[in-house]
């Protein structure tokens, strides 16, 4: 059986449309489906947990965006690893409450129906409906890469892992997810919408000082843009932020925009379409495991307090002072 998740807001109502084909075309094939509707994120959470971890469910699939489907992920993710709790406090004889499938987690898939469809377009999903659906049923599975972050709270340590499919990162692109939400007509027109975001992010964003700390040595920027970890080698809609990332090599590609005033900023971004971007001076790649991110660090004596960094795990805001990233190689099953 396949578990479909509908985000009903994603596309501006686009998905509601979709979804309407889709179930056309599956009850017309025969094909046995749930569909899953939460009234909030949490809702929609909690109903894929249940999902991940109901044995008759062969892929958990988000009709939505790339944040649709991090969110599937992070239901898939929450119920193996309660999962595995379970069978090891089985064994030592304390069973705990709790679904266990006994079983691998279901696959994961997608049905585009999102603003920015990244993830779609990196494995070449169809945003036409049936076509889509044709490629789900068809496809073969495959094991893909996870990303793992920890935001890191003074004091107290990390906080629980969140998961992400695609990318996260710090900087502008956040800073433009929050100027998208603050416009009222933002789910009508979108496209205009990030575009007035984009500019309105360039023309207030503040660059940040940052260390990081990877497996082999330790970089340091004083005047940070932008910094992608990227599984997938788009972001923010089309961007070709991380053109030679692979879903399924162990590593990310960790993108970081530096060194540059605000007007060759402006004049720099048309060649991230195109993957150009790379050979400019302020950029810098590497190809990481895992790193730690600390935001605002300043050199002793200049008085300047530390103040938290916008972040985006799959185009959902986070925000924190430090973070550690790491990748699972080949964690989940996709579709595709």
């Amino acid at each position: 059986m396949f578990a479909f998740l509908l985000n009903p807001t994603a596309g501006a109502g686009r998905s509601v449309r979709i979804w309407r084909r889709l179930e056309t075309a599956l009850k017309r094939r025969g094909i046995p489906y749930e569909l899953l509707v939460g009234r909030d994120a949490r809702g929609a959470f909690d109903l894929a947990r249940e999902a991940a971890g109901d044995r008759r469910v062969e892929a958990l699939v988000a009709v939505g965006g790339d944040g649709t489907l991090s969110l599937v992920l992070n239901a898939v993710m929450d119920a193996r690893t309660e999962g595995a709790a379970n069978r090891a406090a089985a064994q030592a004889g304390t069973p705990l409450p709790g679904a266990d499938r006994n079983g691998p987690a279901p696959a994961l898939a997608l049905i585009p129906a999102g603003s920015g469809n990244d993830v779609a377009r990196t494995f070449g999903i169809p945003r036409h409906p049936e076509r889509a659906l044709e490629r789900l049923l068809a496809a073969p599975e495959r094991a893909i890469d996870v990303g793992r972050l920890r935001i890191m709270t003074p004091g107290s340590g990390p906080e629980a892992p969140v998961y992400f499919f695609g990318f996260t990162g710090a900087g502008i692109d956040a800073a433009v997810i929050d100027a998208v939400e603050a416009l009222a007509f933002k789910k009508r027109f979108q496209r205009i919408a990030y575009a007035l975001g984009v500019v309105k992010a360039w023309s207030t964003f503040r660059p940040f000082p940052v260390t990081i700390e990877l497996e082999d040595g330790r970089l340091r920027f004083d005047d940070a843009w932008l910094i992608v970890l990227a599984n997938i080698p788009f972001l923010g809609g089309g961007m070709h932020i991380a053109p030679g990332a692979e879903v399924a090599d162990g590593a990310f590609d960790l993108v970081v925009v530096s060194g540059i005033g605000r007007l060759g900023f402006l004049r720099a971004f048309p060649l991230v379409f195109r993957g150009r971007h790379i050979r400019h001076p302020s950029v810098t790649v590497r190809r990481v495991q895992k790193a730690v991110l600390t935001f605002g660090e300043r050199p002793r004596g200049t008085g300047a307090a530390r103040r938290p960094v916008g972040l985006q795990r799959d185009g959902e805001r986070e925000e924190g002072l430090s973070v550690a990233v790491d990748v699972l190689p080949k964690a989940i099953r996709f579709r595709a």
